[in-house]
């Protein structure tokens, strides 16, 4: 969970957006394929930020941090599952919030 997390904050924070060379983390969620997995990337940065256009600038501080809290879960990312995990990031952040209640 908290590898998605940071590739989501990392999206949200970019100061000038470009289009990234490597799918990174978005393969696994885009079921191996490239292609997706890059219009994931942009799909995220745009739940997260407001906009994927080149260039668009990227959220400081807080505002950051509250967007990939309150997007998290509508993310792609959040289907991140590492090796030998059981759950997705997103499952995971459901057991955990159910659990502290």
């Amino acid at each position: 969970m908290e590898e998605a997390a940071t590739v989501l904050e990392t999206l949200a924070r970019e100061p000038a957006y470009k289009s990234p060379t490597v799918p990174s983390y978005h393969h696994g969620p885009a079921g191996g394929d490239e292609r997706t997995a890059f219009e994931y990337i942009r799909e995220d940065r745009k739940l997260v930020a407001g906009s994927a256009d080149p260039g668009s600038k990227g959220l400081k501080g807080a505002r950051a941090k509250r967007s990939v809290e309150k997007n998290f879960e509508d993310s792609h990312i959040s289907r991140l599952k590492l090796p030998g995990s059981r759950m997705s990031a997103g499952e995971r952040l459901k057991e955990l919030s159910k659990e502290g209640k």
